[in-house]
């Protein structure tokens, strides 16, 4: 039988490392952000409620993925709301450690929900190889109306819209 889920977790999270603040834990602990850094950071913190990672542009992406892995559940929050509950909350400094601790207390205050296990062999559209859209250059001085039939044009076709030449 599982043991119940009672702590939380707040990991700030950068190109090379990822800072971990755990509910009822002194001390920040610091993982590499590579594939045996993320390993150990699951088995660490196996039986979360819930974990709290901050959007970093795709650096939290892989981290994400090896939590929902290992069934530990995951929020993605928008940097703005951390930004603005740390300011609200007094906490102005600005380091790893104490952006951890920020999005922990973010977590147990606010409870943001889980996202949807996103592991599932499909990459979100994002992250699909960019092709260009034979649509053509976005015309100049064009209406809202040519750039939405050449979206259109190009998600019929199978082309993310992030390849879009529309999106130019």
């Amino acid at each position: 039988m599982h043991a119940p889920k009672t702590f939380m977790v707040g990991i700030d999270v950068s190109k090379a490392h990822l800072d971990v603040a755990v509910e009822g834990k002194r001390t920040v602990v610091r993982f590499d952000n590579d594939a045996a850094g993320r390993a150990a950071l699951a088995t660490a913190i196996a039986g979360a409620e819930l974990v709290v990672v901050e959007a970093t542009g795709g650096y939290e992406m892989a981290t994400v993925r090896a939590l929902m892995a290992a069934d530990i559940p995951v929020a993605v929050v928008n940097p703005r709301q951390i930004r603005d509950f740390a300011r609200a909350s007094g906490r102005l400094a600005k380091t790893d450690q104490v952006d951890a601790r920020v999005i922990l207390h973010f977590a147990r205050a606010m409870r943001p929900a889980q996202i949807p296990h996103i592991d599932d062999g499909r990459a979100p559209l994002q992250e699909s190889p960019i092709l260009r859209c034979p649509a053509g250059p976005r015309m100049e001085g064009g209406s809202g109306v040519d750039t939405r039939k050449k979206q259109r044009c190009c998600l019929l076709r199978g082309f993310a819209l992030s390849g879009c030449a529309s999106q130019a």
